[in-house]
């Protein structure tokens, strides 16, 4: 149990990594969302930058989500698949 509880935080950290490292390269992140506090069905979002509190979200739905900063595990459990794309291709 605490190897699998290891894992999968080791997991988690190299996903949140990879996404940050994504966008200090330039590059955005498409999401595509479960329901949650985003969508009751399906949705797509925006990342386009994060900082000390969570990551920077372009929500054409609803404003008040475009606003404000989300946390990694927050986002997590809600993304269900996630594309970056650059001016420059993928």
């Amino acid at each position: 149990e605490p190897y699998r509880r290891q894992r999968q935080m080791c997991i988690r950290d190299r996903v949140e990594n990879s996404m940050k490292t994504a966008l200090d390269q330039g590059k955005l992140i498409v999401c595509s969302m479960r329901p949650g506090d985003f969508t009751t069905s399906g949705h797509y979002i925006l990342l386009y930058d994060y900082d000390d509190t969570g990551f920077c979200v372009k929500d054409p739905n609803r404003v008040s989500n475009s606003s404000r900063t989300w946390d990694y595990d927050t986002l997590s459990p809600q993304i269900k698949n996630l594309w970056t794309i650059s001016p420059t291709g993928f």
